[in-house]
Order: C-alpha cells, then sequence, then structure tokens
C-alpha cells in the first residue's frame, strides 16, 4: 500500500509540474503579445516574430483588442510574405545552378561506323528502350542493342515487285 500511495504522489507531484509549466507558457504569451502591441503601438513597423506568434497563438489567454488584434495580424502576414519570398529566392537559386550544372555536362560520344551506309530514314524503339530498329536507303535494316551500341542483327531488304 506504501508502494501504491508513492505512486500516486509521484503522479500528483507531476501534475503539479505540468500545471506549473502550462502557466508560466500561459503568462509568457500573455506577456509577449502586450509587449509587442505596446512595442507596435510606438511604432507601426513592428513585427512579431513567427516563432514568438506560435506561442502566442497557442498559448496567451488574454482578450486580443483592437491593437492587439493588429498587431498579431499584420505580423503574421509580414512572416508569410518573407517565407515566400524565400522559398521563391531559393527556388530561383536552385533552377540557375541546375541550369549551369547541365550546360557543363560533358556527354562521351560513340561514334559507331558499323551502320548504314546510306541515310538511315526511320529508327524506332523496342517498347522496353533496350532495342533500336534502324531503316535506311541502303536498304538494309538493323537491330541495335541500344544500351551497348553494338548491331545485334542485319536484314537486307529486297525490291518489291512493282503491281501493274
Amino acid at each position: 500500500m506504501l508502494a501504491d500511495l508513492t505512486d500516486v504522489k509521484s503522479l500528483i507531484e507531476v501534475s503539479r509540474q505540468e500545471q506549473g509549466q502550462q502557466l508560466f507558457r500561459v503568462r509568457n504569451a500573455n506577456q509577449q503579445l502586450t509587449q509587442y502591441a505596446v512595442l507596435y503601438d510606438v511604432d507601426k513597423r513592428t513585427r512579431i516574430p513567427l516563432n514568438t506568434l506560435w506561442t502566442i497563438w497557442r498559448y496567451a489567454d488574454l482578450k486580443r483588442g483592437p491593437l492587439e488584434a493588429e498587431t498579431f495580424r499584420k505580423s503574421l502576414v509580414s512572416g508569410v510574405l518573407k517565407i515566400g519570398v524565400l522559398a521563391l529566392v531559393v527556388a530561383f537559386a536552385t533552377i540557375v545552378v541546375a541550369a549551369f550544372e547541365s550546360v557543363n555536362d560533358t556527354w562521351t560520344e560513340k561514334i559507331m561506323r558499323d551502320g548504314h551506309r546510306a541515310a538511315a530514314r526511320r529508327a524506332v524503339f523496342s517498347p522496353d528502350g533496350r532495342l533500336l530498329v534502324s531503316v535506311g536507303e541502303d536498304h538494309l535494316v538493323i537491330i541495335w542493342d541500344f544500351a551497348h551500341r553494338e548491331r545485334l542483327k542485319t536484314l537486307l531488304i529486297t525490291a518489291r515487285p512493282s503491281i501493274p
């Protein structure tokens, strides 16, 4: 029974600590809201930082008058605009870096001299993208392993008989 009473006593102490922390947060949020409202009344350019806005929004229990509401609203709009501008700057910088990096890419080129002897007129990939079939003016159909850049098969097209 003594162990049970000790457990209950520790639970009560934890509950009191949590209530004390909650009261501290509420009092702190109310004090910050009041301070920023007074500063805003003196200088209309005063804004509440976003992390403080979050604390005030979450914990303050003061009834907000017109001055507090205006301070809170203008600070929120200002903070959201700053975040939006920062996101745009980061996106723009990312695009510029990506464009710069893509221009400087070098590709290894492999010239294939074992292909058509005349102009290739048509080239088609297989549905899985592994094979390439090309047809040229030299009457050859060549099937390529595209990944390895190798010729797999060469077929000769014979002339079709003309239909009268």
